[in-house]
């Protein structure tokens, strides 16, 4: 059974909807645990900023912007947000998603390139 199938089916429909539309995350597996950190280590306020990060760091890369131009953005994207109502445990949750996407990016950012 993959993650996806799994997940589903053990969460309630309004989670399964809520992560179906969460944007940060290059998988399911990611998804889910990043919308997790954020959930429990984000006041509800930062859930839609950080979700809009995610989603302007997705089309920097579908655009090919360059990754680490679009990492850069996505960064200060976060810290930005974090910045108002400064929480400890967000800010370290934000740090890390930068600290992810400059690492592991690579191959998230030569796969999503959309056919045309």
């Amino acid at each position: 059974m993959k993650a996806q199938a799994i997940i589903e089916k053990h969460l309630p429909k309004e989670i399964v909807q809520e992560l179906r539309s969460f944007s940060c995350g290059t998988d399911k597996v990611v998804t889910f645990a990043a919308w997790v950190a954020v959930k429990r280590n984000c006041a509800a306020e930062k859930y839609k900023p950080i979700n809009s990060c995610c989603r302007a760091h997705d089309t920097c890369y579908e655009q090919q912007k360059g990754q680490e131009d679009c990492d850069n953005v996505f960064c200060d994207c976060l810290i930005e947000m974090q910045k108002k109502n400064n929480e400890r445990k967000c800010e370290r949750i934000v740090k890390g998603m930068c600290a992810v996407v400059k690492t592991f990016g690579e191959d998230a950012y030569k796969n999503s390139v959309k056919p045309q």
